[in-house]
């Protein structure tokens, strides 16, 4: 990956191949992401699709060292959680042995790819004839399921499109059909109103 540096700035090629490799999969990326939540977060990488949302971080260090490294996952960890996406990929730009923290991730539903890892996927984007077939892959990989959006999902994410009034007006629209859905009134309630309304005109 050295030889592909495709960023002019530090850092910012090892963003992109990440980047890449999520857009492969059909995810809608953005980058250096502001949340504002009880306390402020950044995402390097902020990948979202109908079924899924993935917070990645990148860091592209010369070196780190083991207690440096220990709470950046534990507040990458707490980032996820508070913005509240599906999951999340800590990718450092090293090689070396890393299991422990791989270990240390996935007990939280998280991930962790050291260098080769994302070199490995992103050489292998190319290796699928269809999108589908790589975004399954790498679904599977980081735990997700990979869901087709259903017809209600469509329906309403049109809806939330369409505005605020579209979808108190599709409100409405349901209470005036769960209205008519009401059983009509028993025989004995509809003559027992009838004949307190002839007794009325008697009067």
């Amino acid at each position: 990956m050295e030889a592909q540096r495709i960023g002019r700035n530090p850092g910012d090629w090892f963003e992109l191949h990440l980047e890449a490799i999520f857009k492969a999969a059909g995810f809608q990326t953005k980058r250096d992401i502001l949340f504002n939540h009880s306390v402020r977060h950044e995402i390097d990488i902020f990948a979202e699709s109908k079924f899924a949302s993935i917070a990645i971080e990148c860091k592209d260090w010369a070196y780190i060292n083991s207690s440096v490294l220990k709470k950046e996952l534990d507040a990458f960890i707490t980032k996820v959680g508070d913005i509240d996406a599906t999951t999340g990929v800590f990718a450092l730009n090293q090689p070396g042995e890393f299991q422990r923290y791989r270990d240390y991730l996935t007990n939280h539903r998280l991930s962790f790819w050291d260098s080769a890892e994302v070199e490995q996927w992103f050489n292998s984007m190319s290796r699928y004839p269809e999108r589908s077939q790589f975004q399954k892959a790498l679904c599977d990989s980081l735990g997700i399921m990979v869901r087709p959006a259903t017809s209600s999902s469509k329906l309403f994410g049109f809806l939330r499109k369409a505005g605020d009034a579209s979808i108190k007006s599709a409100v409405f629209a349901a209470k005036i059909a769960d209205n008519l859905m009401e059983p009509p009134l028993p025989p004995k309630r509809r003559a027992k109103r009838r004949n307190n309304a002839a007794k009325k005109r008697a009067r």
